[in-house]
């Protein structure tokens, strides 16, 4: 089995925060304990749906499931009281928990609305954010070029805000798309930038992916002698930071390249540098329990052996570690599955009861609307028919102003969820349109008064 370098990129995530944090790496989850016992005592307000996010994006990890129930939660919480950027957030975490399922279609949705509402309000960080995460999904379903241009707009967002890290993330996002495509020159082009941003802040983590994905994309480019410089640069930069899985295959990456290019090996090694580099990477994925780098470690091991050394004891024992690798491997993988299937049941289950939920509402809230129509119909009625009675008295201009009103509101019922929306919930443009509304209806108002008042001198005569 032939072992690939990766190119390493990582998803932008939105700010969890007010003021956002760093998207250089994965945020540490925050205490669910505590957070849930805030949950249980914050009030329907703001705090709770911050908290709901926080607790989503916690468990979006290990519970994907809990996490998109937390979200959602969140998210009608925060449009019932007019919390946009409340939205925003937790439709992201949602969007990130359903890309954990693999759920990429339903992952778009809930990010592409987040990045509207972003946008809507004039986040730019979360646009930014999202913009990034929409490049990343787009990237796993092998539509680089789509992903550069949600992931430039991402930079041009990140670079006006100052945010140096996210800027040299997100060049290193670019360079590995434009290397999938098989534009080296671009790719070498965003990368090499971001690797001068790196080494210019002294930015570690970066660094190790700038050293990896520049290593890969010489080793495509015909030089093996500088992506072995990048992958042994990139080795002490791994140990430091605790990167199992980079330490792992880039030592894998250097085994494989000095097999392929012997021309590389030092002389004067005492050893065979292929079995050296491929047995640290093989104790370093055992040591940390990567099933994959192990099988694909012990492979590069059991074909060394069977080729150079003739050795069948050790071409056995690294053959039945690779059979014991692909097993737990193939477990894994099926663990997986059978999670991500029980997931997408109990996710389809919400979104039924979700549904149920919300049709309920909406036959409660039309039969409201009904009675509150037939209510003012038969007091507009009853006002008519018992009109000579109180034209006489002063009950009869009070219950006309009553009357008007009840039609204002009513009509500010019907027509105001389709006022916000052509609005875009701005508070003064709706105001305005209700102006117009009730300076509509106060001339038909006076029209209606002289046409009844008529009508009765008419009877009266």
């Amino acid at each position: 089995m032939r072992h690939v370098a990766p190119f390493f990129t990582r998803l932008l995530i939105a700010a969890l925060l007010p003021a956002g944090h760093s998207a250089t790496a994965a945020p540490s989850a925050p205490p669910t304990d505590s957070l849930r016992r805030l949950l249980r005592t914050a009030q329907p307000d703001t705090s709770r749906v911050l908290t709901l996010m926080e607790l989503s994006f916690a468990h979006r990890g290990d519970k994907p499931d809990t996490a998109i129930q937390l979200a959602r939660e969140g998210v009608q919480l925060a449009r019932r009281i007019g919390f946009r950027r409340g939205e925003a957030e937790c439709l992201n975490s949602q969007g990130l928990a359903y890309l954990t399922l693999d759920d990429r279609p339903r992952a778009m949705q809930a990010l592409r609305a987040a990045l509207h509402l972003y946008e809507a309000i004039g986040n730019r960080w979360g646009a930014a954010a999202n913009l990034a995460n929409i490049a990343q999904v787009y990237d796993l379903q092998g539509d680089a070029r789509t992903a550069i241009r949600y992931a430039l707009r991402a930079k041009t967002h990140a670079t006006a805000l100052r945010r140096e890290t996210d800027v040299t993330l997100l060049l290193f996002n670019i360079g590995g798309s434009y290397a999938e495509l098989g534009r080296l020159d671009s790719a070498f082009l965003y990368t090499r930038r971001g690797y001068e941003r790196a080494r210019r802040g002294h930015d570690v983590q970066n660094l190790v992916v700038a050293n990896v994905n520049l290593g890969t994309m010489e080793l495509r480019a015909g030089r093996p002698a500088l992506a072995l410089r990048h992958y042994r640069r990139a080795l002490p930069l791994c140990r430091r930071m605790g990167y199992a899985e980079y330490l792992s295959s880039n030592y894998l990456s250097i085994a494989e390249l000095l097999a392929a290019h012997p021309h590389l090996t030092s002389q004067t090694a005492p050893t065979d540098s292929v079995l050296h580099y491929a047995r640290l990477a093989l104790l370093t994925a055992r040591r940390h329990r990567l099933a994959g780098p192990t099988l694909a470690a012990a492979t590069v091991l059991a074909d060394r052996f069977r080729s150079r050394h003739h050795a069948p004891d050790s071409v056995v024992r690294y053959l039945d570690l690779t059979a014991v690798a692909r097993d737990s491997l193939y477990n894994q993988e099926k663990l997986t599955s059978v999670q991500r299937l029980l997931f997408a049941e109990n996710i389809r289950q919400q979104e039924r009861r979700a549904a149920e939920v919300q049709a309920e509402a909406a036959r409660l809230y039309n039969l409201q609307l009904l009675a509150i129509a037939i209510f003012i119909l038969s007091g507009i009625t009853l006002l008519l028919l018992f009109s000579r009675r109180l034209s006489r008295s002063r009950a009869a201009g009070i219950l006309g102003l009553v009357a008007l009103l009840m039609v204002f509101e009513f009509a500010n019922l019907l027509a105001g969820p389709t006022i916000d929306r052509l609005t875009n919930n701005s508070p003064v443009l709706a105001l305005l349109v209700m102006v117009a509304v009730a300076a509509g209806l106060a001339p038909l108002h006076h029209r209606l008064e002289r046409w009844v008042k008529g009508r009765f001198a008419a009877e009266k005569v």
